[in-house]
């Protein structure tokens, strides 16, 4: 039978796009059914509102909001949602979120696909940019966001698209290519302004072709579709973001002052820490299978020492090569020196990873070419050694994934002991729609009282069926809350609630996430007056 099965798979690598095709068929399979186990998350009240709020200024011309937080976001990704979520006339809140989560991991599966094609254009194989992909996807951390940012996944995917348009452009710079990147960045820009870096690598690249041109004459036709991409760029964008209408560069320069002045930090470390300098990297670092690591370092070494020696001839010869460095490292010097805003964990920069993995490949490359390099047995040896590596780190991150889904988002590359009390949890909430359900599940009283002790415990219950949610009763007293549901982020992680008896706990790798508490002296009177859900629409009380 393993003989047979081996002849088979020989047979379909004579089709690669065979694997291909099947390969995101399974993926998109998996996601279609992964999408139903997640619960609302801290932002997605904020980001639902903000999506409708910008659908009425645009159909009803209400005025755009005073709010901080959700005047000066891109609400491109925003308004798509709610364009598909109106030909249906959904009104309840669990349909409506479930197909939010659905698209959400639609942008993810595009950014996939074209993450395959940006890596075919720089290893012309199909191995390569399909193990690239499948790093991507068995990246615990964000395959869990893929279902429910719908700020920092879609900014991820369209940086991937970006990129590829970019690329395009270098490799033959005409008036439609220059168009086609103009409207990609200026819809990454309009999702969110950390998306003006590409903006930035893109003129850095044409200048860097300008000096690098020899002939006098190409000069002017460069320099003049490179005024053409930054002219359309601006034009685009400011087409396609509403609030930049009435005042298009005073409102686009409040907005990037916002998200470059507002301030950051967390649990970092074991201790409330502001953003530091070596914030993203150790975060990249514990949050990322060890093996994507050690191969992004191999990958860095190699293309650095090219860059470095020639980097005239690197720009010229390695333009995709180029492009990644400057993807990846462009922002994370610039937020390291600069100190935005960047908390909770890295999910402000997810779009910094597929650069990452990127370079994780040409560490791969460059290892296997290394050890082809190599006589036998030694060569036997090293390629078996790679081969292992690989095997082992995707089925034990595949594996992981499966046993703590839907909490993949609370992943972490070292072991437990070392992380519990040093690192951000589930600071999303994701875990109250499972403390909601185990609850509910255990209880037969036809009207439970909850208490929560962090913004998200207040939206989850809209995911769940309506059924359940007129069981439930929510209570900012919790001394006349039958149950507590702490995510812990509220006192830095440390168990609030824990003098009251615990009935059950989420854990994460032998971490708890979340504690659900039963409040002893609760007495059915207690209900009185604490509101219960009253519509099937979105509600969020707070």
């Amino acid at each position: 039978m393993l003989f047979k099965l081996m002849r088979h798979f020989a047979r379909l690598a004579e089709h690669p796009r065979r694997i291909v095709a099947v390969f995101f068929a399974l993926f998109l399979l998996v996601g279609s059914v992964a999408f139903r186990a997640y619960g609302i998350t801290w932002d997605e009240k904020t980001q639902y509102l903000i999506g409708f709020q910008a659908f009425n200024s645009l159909t009803k011309g209400t005025p755009w909001t005073a709010i901080a937080d959700w005047r000066y976001f891109g609400t491109t990704f925003e308004l798509l949602l709610i364009l598909f979520e109106r030909p249906w006339h959904i009104e309840d809140a669990m349909t409506i979120f479930l197909l939010r989560h659905f698209v959400t991991f639609l942008s993810f599966f595009t950014g996939v696909v074209f993450f395959y094609l940006l890596a075919y254009r720089r290893f012309r194989n199909w191995q390569l940019p399909l193990l690239g992909c499948l790093f991507l996807i068995l990246s615990p951390r964000i395959f869990g966001h893929a279902f429910y940012n719908s700020k920092d996944i879609p900014t991820l995917a369209s940086f991937i698209m970006s990129m590829y348009t970019l690329l395009l452009f270098l490799e033959r710079q005409t008036l439609s290519r220059a168009l086609l990147h103009a409207i990609a960045c200026a819809v990454l820009v309009t999702i969110r302004m950390t998306g003006i870096v590409l903006p930035v690598i893109t003129l850095l690249l044409l200048s860097s072709s300008l000096l690098a041109e020899r002939r006098a004459d190409a000069w002017r036709p460069l320099l003049v579709l490179s005024v053409t991409y930054l002219t359309a760029w601006m034009l685009f964008t400011i087409a396609i973001w509403p609030y930049l209408w009435g005042q298009p560069f005073g409102h686009f320069l409040e907005a990037y002052h916002y998200m470059t002045t507002k301030g950051g930090g967390g649990l970092f470390m074991g201790k409330m820490s502001p953003f530091t300098w070596y914030w993203i990297p150790v975060w990249i670092f514990v949050s990322t299978p060890l093996l994507y690591t050690a191969l992004f370092l191999v990958g860095c070494i190699r293309t650095l020492s090219l860059a470095i020696r020639q980097p005239l001839i690197f720009i010229r010869e390695k333009r995709t090569d180029a492009s990644i460095l400057l993807w990846f490292f462009l922002p994370l010097v610039s937020l390291m020196v600069s100190g935005a805003g960047i908390y909770d964990d890295w999910r402000h920069v997810f779009f910094l990873y597929p650069a990452f993995l990127f370079l994780a490949l040409i560490g791969m490359e460059t290892t296997l070419r290394w050890f082809t390099s190599l006589s036998n047995p030694l060569r036997t040896t090293g390629q078996g050694i790679i081969a292992s590596l690989l095997l082992f780190s995707t089925v034990s991150t595949a594996t992981w994934m499966a046993r703590n889904h839907p909490f993949e988002c609370v992943y972490f590359s070292l072991p437990s002991r070392w992380i519990d009390g040093k690192f951000e949890l589930d600071y999303w909430g994701l875990s109250y729609r499972q403390g909601f359900e185990y609850v509910l599940a255990h209880d037969s009283a036809p009207v439970i009282s909850f208490h929560v002790t962090s913004s998200p415990g207040w939206a989850a219950p809209n995911i769940l069926p309506w059924e359940q949610r007129q069981r439930i009763a929510l209570t900012g007293n919790p001394q006349v809350a039958q149950y507590i549901l702490d995510n812990f982020r509220a006192q830095e992680y440390k168990k609030t609630f824990s003098p009251l008896p615990k009935v059950h706990a989420i854990t994460v790798s032998g971490i708890e996430i979340l504690g659900i508490y039963r409040n002893p002296s609760w007495k059915p009177e207690m209900l009185n007056g604490i509101a219960t859900w009253p519509s099937r629409k979105p509600l969020f009380f707070l």
